[in-house]
């Protein structure tokens, strides 16, 4: 079972902004690997925690690459456990060459601080909206068509899924 805090913690600060909801969470795959994860007004940030500090990871994705987060229950109907998954398409370079594009990046966590499914759903469900509602807030600025870093649309093939989260975004898209 996950232990984790759900409620912001004033010391903790991201940079400048400060952290609006605080938890750990288990990955999808692996129920022995967990993370902090904090979202601030800006950015969602995940870190692995380990026992080493070697092998503490750090990744923080920005509201404005977010086109959506949702919550679900598990597959399993013995899971107590809920997910919420956002999902991010940041400028990464491309492997090849020496420009940038956008590339979908998925997030997925596995919240189970008690032993009530219900509960468990609703604050997945907590960070999902407030996921959303952060990225609502920084919505991609459009870029000039003769910039270098003008961002390649996210394919129509996900097109489906996008409309499920962020509809708004959804029609700059297609």
């Amino acid at each position: 079972m996950d232990q984790g805090k759900t409620e912001p913690d004033s010391s903790h600060h991201n940079g400048i902004s400060q952290v609006l909801l605080y938890g750990e969470f288990t990955a999808t795959d692996s129920r022995k690997v967990r993370y902090a994860v904090s979202l601030s007004e800006l950015d969602l940030t995940v870190q692995k925690i380990t026992s080493a500090p070697a092998g503490r990871s750090k990744v923080v994705f920005n509201l404005r690459d977010c086109i959506g987060c949702q919550a679900f229950k598990g597959d399993d109907s013995t899971d107590v456990g809920a997910y919420f998954s956002a999902y991010f398409y940041p400028f990464k370079r491309r492997w090849m060459s020496s420009g940038v594009a956008r590339q979908r990046v998925e997030q997925c966590f596995r919240v189970a601080l008690v032993q009530d499914p219900l509960a468990n759903l609703e604050e997945a469900q907590r960070w999902a909206r407030a996921i959303n509602e952060g990225s609502i807030h920084h919505q991609p600025q459009r870029e000039d068509a003769g910039s270098e870093h003008t961002a390649a649309k996210p394919a129509l093939s996900h097109a489906l899924l996008l409309s499920k989260m962020r509809p708004d975004v959804l029609s700059g898209l297609l």
